[in-house]
């Protein structure tokens, strides 16, 4: 099925806003984490000179705040499809040098936001819901990313399932009631239900279907029936580490990696009426952006 040009945009917007509310969350701590003058001085015990890093050569305080601010308006601009190409291929390199100076802020998502943003960089332009630029009507996502995305799906879902099975609570069905009795569950009633109502069998149960659904990922991903509910199902497990952990920051990353992957004709009804509704509101803000000081300013600088 064609890629929906409407719906590539929507994820776009997604991943934009993800960045955007990551690096403005992190901005007050940014000479803490990652400059000379904060916790590493700069370089933590991990890193490696694999990649070029700017980072290596400058990472004072005042620097690493004019770096923020430089991923800050690239997760802006890529939200509302302003040099889409470019401020993903900046944000992919702020990420991947930010990680570099300090790896401890690794998250398991970042692979999959970041391979998303390489993505970004090589689709062509032409989507709607842009400033400056207008909807190109032949518009076509290259079939090549899709099927690309759906294998890094598969195949990291697959390993992450099969390194599982050195785990022994995973292997004995305890993990689900490891994580709800520890300090990583969340102070949201919904944990204190899942703690309090569900069996310890059904918690089994669910721990262990969780671990063969990504054992068998990959070979699930090679067939469109298996595939569509394979995706609905991992897609629940990180709604459910959303709401009941306090780790949910990875499952954001991984809910938009996942979007990219959602056909629209899966269920047709529910894209109509849930995207439908997020285009319109996307619409109406890109046109008055375009018809504000904003869009003026930036027709402006257009030569």
């Amino acid at each position: 099925m064609k890629y929906p040009a409407k719906y590539f945009a929507f994820v776009r917007i997604a991943l934009g806003i993800f960045f955007l509310f990551n690096y403005i969350y992190l901005f007050p701590y940014a000479i803490e984490l990652f400059s000379s003058a904060g916790l590493l001085g700069g370089f933590g015990p991990l890193t490696t000179n694999t990649l070029p890093n700017i980072l290596a050569h400058n990472n004072t305080p005042q620097f690493i705040q004019l770096y923020f601010l430089v991923l800050i308006a690239a997760s802006a601009t890529l939200a509302l499809g302003i040099y889409r190409q470019p401020s993903a291929l900046i944000l992919w390199y702020g990420l991947a040098s930010l990680l570099n100076i300090n790896p401890y802020i690794i998250n398991p998502a970042f692979a999959y936001v970041g391979w998303l943003l390489l993505a970004m960089a090589v689709i062509p332009l032409g989507e709607p819901y842009t400033l400056l630029r207008k909807h190109n009507s032949n518009w076509e996502m290259p079939k090549l990313v899709v099927v690309g995305a759906w294998l890094v799906f598969g195949a990291s879902y697959t390993v992450s399932g099969i390194t599982k099975l050195v785990s022994p609570s995973w292997v004995n069905g305890e993990t689900l009631d490891v994580l709800l009795n520890s300090t990583m569950a969340n102070g949201w009633f919904i944990a204190d239900w899942a703690r309090l109502l569900l069996p310890l069998s059904i918690s089994h149960i669910l721990t262990w279907g969780i671990l063969w659904l990504e054992i068998l990922c990959l070979p699930l991903c090679f067939w469109q029936l298996t595939r569509k509910y394979t995706w609905l199902l991992l897609t629940a497990a990180h709604v459910g580490i959303l709401l009941i952990l306090n780790i949910g920051f990875i499952s954001v990353g991984m809910l938009v990696f996942h979007l990219f992957l959602f056909n629209t004709a899966w269920w047709p009804k529910i894209h109509i009426r849930v995207f439908g509704n997020l285009a319109k509101l996307s619409q109406k803000i890109i046109r008055q952006l375009n018809n504000g000081p904003v869009g003026i300013f930036l027709n402006a600088l257009k030569p």
